[in-house]
């Protein structure tokens, strides 16, 4: 939706949560808050990119990029 909407409007549970430009609610705060999700925001031309984060470990250390991909690999 960020990549194609001019505004967008968070829902959680049936009931807004907030709205605006892709940019402005596209937060991680924001994800974490409604979608219990650790993510990473950054902003490509004209959009924001959402990258999700493995969850913390069990020491407390800062969650690690989640890197996964369903393409081929080339040997």
């Amino acid at each position: 939706a960020a990549m194609y909407c001019d505004r967008l409007l968070v829902l959680r549970d049936g009931r807004a949560i907030t709205e605006g430009a892709p940019a402005e609610v596209l937060t991680p705060a924001l994800i974490e808050q409604v979608y219990g999700v650790h993510t990473e925001v950054t902003h490509e031309p004209g959009h924001p990119v959402i990258r999700f984060l493995r969850p913390a470990a069990p020491d407390g250390s800062p969650p690690k990029r989640s890197v996964t991909s369903d393409a081929p690999t080339t040997p």
